[in-house]
Parts: C-alpha cells; sequence; structure tokens
C-alpha cells in the first residue's frame, strides 16, 4: 500500500521582524505518514529563494513509517523592508501528493531613503550668482526614517551649500513616516555660488537610521 504525506503546519506566518537588529525567527514543522506504506522524503527546498529570507533546515529522517513522522525547522531572517511569502515544496513518494508545501509568509521591518535626483547640473551661471535645486527625501519603508545629517563632500571650498529648509522641515533630526501611508516627503535644497570660472563638484550626505 502506498504512503501518505501529511504535514503541519501548512502555513506558518512569522512575527513582524526589525531588520537592523539582525533578528530572526524559527518555527518546526512535522511530517507525518498516516498510511501503511513507508513514506520517502526525496527533496525538500523553498518556490523562491532569491532573496535568502527563508532557511530551511535539516529534516530528521527522509524514511518515515506507518504512523510516524520527523521534523524540520524553517527560519525567517528578513534582509530589507518588505514582505516575503515563500513556499517549502516537500517531494516524497505519496502518489496522491507527490508534492507537500508548507506557505511561508513574514515581514522585514525597515526604513528605507529615497531621494528624488542623483545627480544636479547647475549648468554654467554667473559668477556670484547663486543657483539652489531641490533635493527631495522620502521614505520607502515602513517603519520611521531618521535624518540626522546632511553634509556637502568637495574639494571646491564655499560654493555648494545644503539649505535645510528650517521653515517647512524644522530641525534635525528630520524624522519621516512611511510614504505609503503619510505621503510625507522632505525638501531641503542644494545652493551653487560660483566664484571662478573653474568646475566645481560636490556630494550631498544624508545621514539616516
Amino acid at each position: 500500500p502506498p504512503p501518505c504525506i501529511q504535514v503541519s503546519p501548512g502555513e506558518i506566518l512569522f512575527e513582524d521582524l526589525e531588520v537592523a537588529d539582525a533578528a530572526s525567527a524559527t518555527e518546526v514543522v512535522t511530517i507525518s505518514n498516516t498510511c501503511e506504506g513507508e513514506l520517502e522524503i526525496l527533496q525538500m527546498g523553498l518556490k523562491n529563494d532569491e532573496d535568502g529570507a527563508y532557511t530551511i533546515g535539516a529534516i530528521g529522517s527522509i524514511l518515515i513509517p506507518q504512523d510516524g513522522s520527523t521534523e524540520f525547522t524553517v527560519t525567517f531572517s528578513p534582509k530589507t523592508a518588505q514582505s516575503y511569502p515563500d513556499k517549502v515544496l516537500i517531494d516524497s513518494n505519496d502518489p496522491e501528493t507527490p508534492t507537500a508545501e508548507v506557505k511561508l509568509r513574514g515581514t522585514g521591518i525597515a526604513p528605507k531613503i529615497e531621494v528624488s535626483d542623483t545627480g544636479y547640473d547647475f549648468g554654467a551661471p554667473f559668477i556670484g550668482c547663486e543657483n539652489g535645486q531641490p533635493l527631495g527625501i522620502k521614505n520607502v519603508g515602513n517603519a520611521d526614517l531618521i535624518v540626522d545629517q546632511v553634509n556637502v563632500n568637495t574639494a571646491s571650498g564655499d560654493q555648494f551649500n545644503v539649505d535645510l529648509n528650517e521653515w517647512e522641515n524644522g530641525s534635525l533630526p528630520f524624522t519621516i513616516s512611511p510614504f505609503s501611508s503619510s505621503n510625507e516627503e522632505v525638501e531641503i535644497f542644494v545652493d551653487y555660488l560660483p566664484l571662478d570660472t573653474i568646475i566645481d563638484e560636490a556630494y550631498v550626505l544624508v545621514n539616516s537610521n
């Protein structure tokens, strides 16, 4: 007579985990054989393994007698702020259910900074005439983003300056809520005041959590 595979639980909903803490959570899955034939586990794996958020532990035994069972673990370690749906696929010699599955879902919690532009060309303004460009900062993660420092890195002297737009934003640190729930975006300005005809370059560094 053929074996019969039974997997418990059939779905694992992991708790939300903070990415910054490198947290992880582990659950145990039991595979049982509810029929007379010997159940053989042929292969186990994740349906989507690109994200690396889930790890399957070693199975206790690949051969399971009638009314017997074995176990393995699934560990969730989120890498970034997103939801991670996946499945553990278990191939066996059960003719009716050759591939059993365990549904997995977990969410990583973290802020994620996004700026409106990664480069500006101020052109060739007249010497002594200041030119400003807006720079938007938003949080596309799912936890509050804290911007605690904004600096200009340049070898061009004082030609570049950052205007934090404190009239609108207040002083640092800025706390920016997730954009998906608040539509909040902080706008600052990068000012350029050419003092000579030399080409000037600078990098704006936005430090956050």
